[in-house]
């Protein structure tokens, strides 16, 4: 009888250290998926943030390229002025200048 009682507590203190770790394991446990949470939380606010970059990025891209194309058009107009300007002089050719007292010329 005393074997069994000896037995007994020796299973009781046993299952106390077994107990104690199934709290261990309970409260790491618990404390991994609080940080997996804190985790996942991270993670999506990263994506949205990740997601409006790339948002503005794609709208940048398409003002530079609508830009390039404004600008493409104000080169092609300025080349067309700067080249008509240089024309406004008119050359007569075949007619004898002379010059009378006036100031005018007679051909």
């Amino acid at each position: 009888m005393d074997n069994l009682y000896a037995e007994i507590v020796k299973m009781s203190t046993v299952l106390q250290g077994i107990a104690g770790d199934i709290l261990t394991i309970k409260h790491t446990t618990s404390e991994l998926k609080n940080t997996v949470e804190e985790i996942q939380e991270k993670m999506e606010e990263a994506e949205g943030r990740i997601q409006q970059l790339e948002d503005t990025t794609e709208c940048l891209m398409s003002n530079r390229e609508h830009d390039e194309k404004k600008m493409d058009a104000m080169w092609n107009r300025m080349q067309v002025l700067e080249t008509h300007s240089k024309r406004h002089n008119v050359r007569l050719v075949g007619f004898k200048e002379t010059f009378e007292t006036n100031g005018t010329m007679e051909s």
